[in-house]
């Protein structure tokens, strides 16, 4: 095998790009540009009928016409520690093709790692509009088997769904296969000949399983609320939803306490014993589902808000490692009053936090866009506060081969963070500490 470095050498390239395309992330924006690129690993001529394969650690790049590209771990997505594909025929990359599968206004696209073969297995994707990639989980086959190429041109978006041209090896003959975008579960169901969906249980892994949903206490799930009640920001739920995290301190300076819970009121409890980078927590349950964060102001009737309302209205279903784990409270804006984060993982090397505030009725609102910052905590400690808001470390970029300190200013008259400038270096610790953290 021919490493990467060497071969970023012979063909003039600071890391080999496989595929490529380009895409708006919203109407009316400027198109961004996709590669996949290869971070580590090499070349040899293992492919099919001795053809060229790329082998080792792969990112999905996507830059914006104007601003710093965004990296997301492929190997991790894919939840595997060594992907391949093939090397482009000339000198010019894969295509990617774009389609919007769920109808949710955001790119999507399918790529499949090397196969011989008349149909690859893909894997589907979409892009936030942050940048980010993630995978989109499909019932009850997952990767998907369609197609021969890299990036496939063959799904075609349909209401409520797409559709999926592919060979049937058994008929020898070409077919086409329905799949039902199920917006509660965030996954596309396959259609039964009988014109009906899989019904989707659980989202485990991106792998996704069908059939009867059980309620019982041992399969870890809580029972969805009826049919026709969604989500509100003032509804409360029963006590018998689970709280995964608790914290009772005095957050508005009335030297009262108040008690502030994330709750999952609809979802399930799962052990993920595959090792992956974000597994690092010795086989604890996870927590997935719709959450809530439960506020009881001390003399006041409990509020609720929706955490999906918090990180926007492009998700409903969230994640969330172990129970009884802290929730981290400052004063990161200087007006008295508390705020804490939460977080979502993202990549391997980092989560998207959200700093959230509490009104005086118990409500919570998000404060800042969402911050790609280390670690995979429910609630961040790295948020380190300054004279006009606060500062971070970014996770260390494959690209630039550093870290980044990024710097956030409140902005009271628009009531949000707003983010400033990024040195080109880690924080240091010894010119903001975080000794205002309360937890």
């Amino acid at each position: 095998m021919i490493p990467a470095a060497v071969l970023a050498l012979v063909i003039g390239l600071d890391r080999p790009v496989i595929l490529e395309g380009s895409v708006p992330l919203a109407t009316g924006k400027p198109p961004v540009r996709v590669q996949v690129v290869l971070l580590s690993g090499g070349i040899t001529d293992g492919g099919c009928s001795g053809g060229f394969i790329y082998t080792g650690r792969f990112a999905v790049v996507v830059t914006p016409s104007e601003g710093v590209p965004v990296e997301s771990d492929l190997n991790a997505l894919l939840r595997t520690d060594e992907v391949s594909f093939p090397a482009p025929p000339n000198s010019d990359p894969w295509p990617i093709h774009f389609a919007d599968l769920n109808g949710d206004g955001k790119p999507d696209f399918a790529i499949a790692p090397h196969f011989c073969g008349n149909n690859g297995r893909y894997s589907l994707f979409t892009i936030y509009p942050h940048g980010r990639v993630g995978r989109i989980p499909v019932v009850p086959e997952d990767p998907l088997i369609f197609d021969d190429a890299p990036s496939s041109p063959s799904l075609r978006a349909v209401p409520g769904g797409f559709e999926a041209a592919l060979y049937d090896n058994s008929t020898g003959s070409g077919t086409t296969r329905t799949y039902r975008w199920d917006d509660s579960h965030w996954a596309f169901a396959l259609v039964r000949p009988n014109g009906d969906p899989h019904v989707i249980v659980s989202t485990e892994n991106n792998a996704v399983s069908a059939g009867p949903p059980p309620f019982s206490g041992d399969s870890g799930l809580i029972k969805p609320l009826p049919e026709g009640q969604p989500l509100t920001a003032r509804r409360r739920h029963p006590h018998d939803s689970l709280v995964v995290a608790e914290a009772t301190l005095d957050v508005n300076g009335d030297s009262r306490p108040d008690t502030i819970q994330v709750v999952m009121v609809r979802g399930e409890k799962y052990v993920d014993a595959e090792p992956s980078c974000h597994m690092s927590y010795g086989g604890t349950p996870w927590y997935r589902g719709q959450f809530v964060v439960r506020v009881q102001l001390a003399g006041q009737k409990a509020a609720e808000t929706e955490i999906g309302i918090l990180f926007g209205k492009d998700r409903t279903t969230f994640e969330f490692n172990g129970s009884g784990w802290p929730l981290v409270f400052q004063d990161l804006n200087h007006d008295g009053r508390l705020e804490f984060t939460l977080g979502q993982y993202a990549t391997c090397n980092g989560s998207e936090y959200v700093v959230l505030g509490i009104d005086s009725t118990g409500l919570v609102s998000a404060l800042s866009p969402t911050i790609y910052a280390g670690g995979h905590t429910g609630s961040t400690d790295v948020l380190h506060p300054t004279e006009r808001g606060f500062r971070f470390s970014t996770p260390y970029s494959a690209s630039t081969m550093s870290y980044a300190c990024t710097e956030f200013e409140w902005h009271a008259k628009e009531g949000r963070f707003i983010e400033g400038a990024t040195l080109p270096e880690p924080c240091s610790e010894d010119e903001h500490g975080d000794s205002t953290v309360k937890e």
